[in-house]
Parts: structure tokens; sequence; C-alpha cells
């Protein structure tokens, strides 16, 4: 069988490195365009194009697929089933319908419940107990399409996006195997129709999302903290600098103080008022400076007692 694998960030390059140590044939792959990163603006290469260089594949980096030669040149391929994760450009209906068994999307949430860009990232801002895999039979629209198979795992009390990521990971990776296997034996799985009146949205994230708003209970500013980590971060203002929140829970706590005081500071760390209970920071990270632990938050002169980070 004749793949295409398509996919960007790191989580797609996990799973196309167990589909080629599974010996399956892949014949090419896309991925996003070179980005420039850094202060030298260099292109960087996608972890999936690292990865299939590393392997001798092919690699093809269109912007999208609107002009005729693009997809003339994957047609070229004789691809049997291309595999899709994490890609980041839209497929059009002229290409999902070159490969004999289609188009198949790997997505990190249990469709329809978080279609879109960001599903690892708002399974934890939004409180779900448990995600998942969803293998999916991609169609013109955004994570719409039959599903083929599921598998779902617990999410952690403490769980942040990057454990998640990693969970989610190993998941694929366990399943990915089996899954390709039946399209080469031939006993493709039923595809069942998704509930389209369940669905809900996790779109792509934005820096800007990444504010803390005091005003929040504690318990949602300790998910969107969890939510964001590594990127896009959570962040607010102390003395008018930008203060990055790397690590906290969310506490019981009694007060009439300003949302965003600073009530209580021990070995354990700051605890922050806000409008519900109170926010203990265990992390955090001054704009210029390195991450200061709980203890030397507690010995530094820079966070005292009714303080408040705006």
């Amino acid at each position: 069988m004749r793949i295409i694998f398509a996919g960007t960030p790191d989580i797609a390059a996990g799973i196309l490195h167990t589909v080629i140590d599974s010996n399956f044939n892949i014949v090419a792959c896309y991925t996003q365009p070179d980005r420039p990163k850094g202060r030298s603006k260099k292109p960087s290469f996608s972890p999936v194009k690292e990865l299939a260089l590393a392997y001798n594949i092919p690699v093809l980096q269109p912007k999208n697929f609107k002009q005729k030669e693009t997809l003339m040149e994957l047609a070229s391929l004789k691809p049997d089933l291309i595999l899709v994760m994490a890609y980041g450009i839209i497929l059009p209906q002229a290409l999902l319908d070159i490969p004999k068994f289609g188009c198949i999307n790997i997505h990190a949430s249990i469709l329809p419940k978080l279609r879109g860009a960001a599903p690892i990232n708002y399974s934890i801002l939004e409180n779900h107990t448990e995600s998942g895999i969803t293998y999916m039979q991609m169609d013109s629209q955004m994570d719409t399409g039959d599903i083929l198979a599921t598998h779902s795992i617990a999410i952690a009390p403490a769980e942040h996006s990057l454990s998640l990521h990693d969970k989610l990971l190993e998941l694929g990776q366990k399943t990915i195997t089996d899954f390709l296997q039946l399209f080469i034996d031939e006993k493709v799985p039923i595809a069942i129709k998704q509930n389209n009146s369940a669905a809900t949205y996790a779109p792509k994230l934005s820096k800007e999302q990444g504010q803390i708003d005091w005003h929040s209970s504690a318990e949602h500013i300790d998910r969107k903290i969890r939510a964001f980590y590594p990127w896009p971060g959570s962040q607010t203002t102390f003395s008018g600098g930008k203060v990055k929140i790397i690590t906290a829970k969310a506490v019981s706590l009694n007060t009439q103080a300003k949302p965003g005081t600073i009530i209580n500071k021990d070995k354990n760390g700051v605890t922050v008022a806000t409008a519900s209970n109170g926010l203990k920071i265990t992390t955090l990270q001054f704009a210029g400076g390195k991450q200061l632990t709980a203890l030397e938050l507690y010995n530094s002169h820079k966070l005292q007692i009714n303080d408040y980070f705006e």
C-alpha cells in the first residue's frame, strides 16, 4: 500500500516515526513550508520534514492545493491512502478523491467534541475528564468526516497540555499500526457518521489569549495556565512589566481583597486573590529573568503581601 503522510509538528512526527518503523510504504511526506525562526530569521524545518529527510523520504511543501499542478504532482505519486495529522493546510475535495482509501485524519480528541486546531489545549481549559484519538475519514469540512475508530484516555486532575500531548502521542503510536493494517488486509472499519448537534470547537490559539484575568475564578485561571503551557503561555503584569506564570494551583481562600492582590507568601509560593478562591503561584518568570521556584519567590523582595498583579 502506497501511503502519503501529511503533518507538521512534533506529535505528527511521532506518529510518522512509528509508521516508518513498522515498515509501511511511505512514498512521500507533505508538510508546511519552512518558517523563519529566532532572531536570525533562518528558515526552520518542521519536525515532520526533519524526520522524513533522515529516512530519505521525499518531502513536498506547497503553500496550498489551489493550483492544478500541485494536485497533479500529488496524484502522480499514486497514493492508496493519505494519512494526515496536524498538517495545518486545507485539503480540497479534489485531493481527497485521489487515493483509493481516501484521506484519514488522526485527530487528538473524541469527535465530535473539540473539532479544530487546538483540541489538546481546550480539553484542559474546558475541564474535560477524558481525551483520545479519533481516526476519521476526511471530507471537505473541518473535522466533520465519518469516524473509523476512537481510543480514549483519562485526563489527570493536574494535567497540562504538554503532558496530555505526550499521552495522546503514545496512544496514537500504540494504535496506528493495527489501524493501517486493516486497510492492507482490506478490512476497512465501518464508518460512523458524527453527531453534528453534539459538536464543539477548539479554534487556533493566539498569544493574546494567554493574558490572565484575575476577575476569573482561581479554578479557571489554574486550567488556563495548564492549558496554555508551554504555548502561548499565561501572562500578567506586575509593576508595569510582563510576568509569565509557569505553574500554579487553585486553593481555598476567603477574602474581600481586590483580585490580583498577593494575600500570602510562604515557602510553597505566593497566593493571589481572584474572583473566587485563591491561586497559589509556585513558578513564575519576570521579563528577561529566569524561572523562579516557590522558595525563590518566598525569598524574592520583588513580591510582597498586598502587592498586586494587573
